[in-house]
């Protein structure tokens, strides 16, 4: 319950309040609120008032906040940001239509945007904002609707549906492989040009836990090239620069196109997957479920991995 509304002073007059006391000027408030730098200082002195103490002092410094200015600065900071968030979200769940999705660089540059142009068909009048980070988005306070994230599946305050796991292995291209046509053994990979790929959240996807995985010794790491992501490496393969590892189900189109082929049938298959998450705060917007269907009903039609693998 809201106490007395009476006691509140006036909404301007702490609007303005915090714009002065954000930038310890007056006429630079003034420009910000849309008024002169005497209407600034008749708006602070009403609230001085009101309040019956001092909020701004000079000192050789400038302008600073009192001890009763600092908080209550604080707190009308705190409640404006408050307020602001949720006119936000009102706002855009007002537009309907619009939707935001977040997702792995790797996920939304080689397998998510090769099929956008199907979402796009099937559902036109949906305004769709795509955010491609391998940072972990809180998905409420970012206002995300739908996120797709490589782990196991088990993110706080979310709600997840597995898409598609990761299977490893070698590839290159065609003209790679038919200038080092000895790339038949796991072990003939030791001589081969190996492309890393340096990226923290994704040290389960390199060429140590392949190496470990088939029981071979990593050969010493020699110059090469490295990358910091999957886009740029798996470009770098298509280029014909080295073997990299393959990531099905996110590079089939490349195989299917022949721009990537398979050095040797032996893979690995890793324990974190892919997965649809929302949050679980709210009724999902009808455009996201949406969203959410097609993009399960797309992964459904990958072919199942190799149960021979490792």
């Amino acid at each position: 319950m809201v106490k007395s509304l009476r006691k509140l002073p006036q909404p301007r007059a702490l609007v303005v309040f915090e714009s002065a006391g954000r930038l310890l000027n007056f006429t630079s408030a003034g420009r910000e609120v849309g008024m002169s730098q005497a209407g600034v200082s008749k708006q602070i002195q009403f609230l001085e008032a009101a309040l019956g103490v001092r909020l701004f002092q000079r000192s050789n410094r400038g302008l600073l906040l009192t001890s009763a200015g600092r908080r209550l600065y604080a707190a009308v900071t705190f409640g404006l940001n408050h307020i602001l968030d949720a006119v936000e979200e009102v706002r855009q769940h007002s537009q309907p239509g619009r939707i935001s999705v977040t997702t792995t660089i790797a996920l939304a540059s080689v397998w998510l945007m090769p099929r956008i142009a199907k979402f796009r068909a099937a559902y036109p009048d949906i305004d769709l904002k795509l955010i491609a980070t391998d940072s972990l988005l809180d998905l409420p306070s970012e206002r995300i609707d739908i996120a797709i994230r490589y782990g196991m599946g088990q993110w706080q305050g979310t709600k997840c549906q597995k898409l598609f796991g990761i299977e490893l292995f070698p590839v290159c291209s065609p003209a790679y492989l038919a200038r080092y046509s000895n790339l038949m053994t796991s072990d003939d990979l030791r001589s081969a040009a190996l492309l890393h790929l340096d990226e923290p959240n994704s040290q389960d996807a390199d060429w140590a836990v392949w190496f470990k995985a088939v029981g071979i010794v990593e050969p010493t790491r020699a110059a090469g090239l490295h990358f910091n992501n999957y886009p740029l490496l798996i470009q770098a393969a298509v280029d014909g620069q080295g073997v990299a590892l393959g990531w099905g189900h996110l590079i089939d189109d490349l195989l299917d196109n022949m721009s990537l082929v398979r050095c040797m049938s032996t893979s690995l298959t890793l324990k974190p997957a892919f997965f649809v998450v929302r949050s679980v705060d709210g009724a999902p917007q009808p455009e996201a479920t949406l969203f959410e269907d097609w993009i399960v009903a797309e992964t459904r039609t990958l072919a199942p991995f190799d149960p021979s693998g490792i």
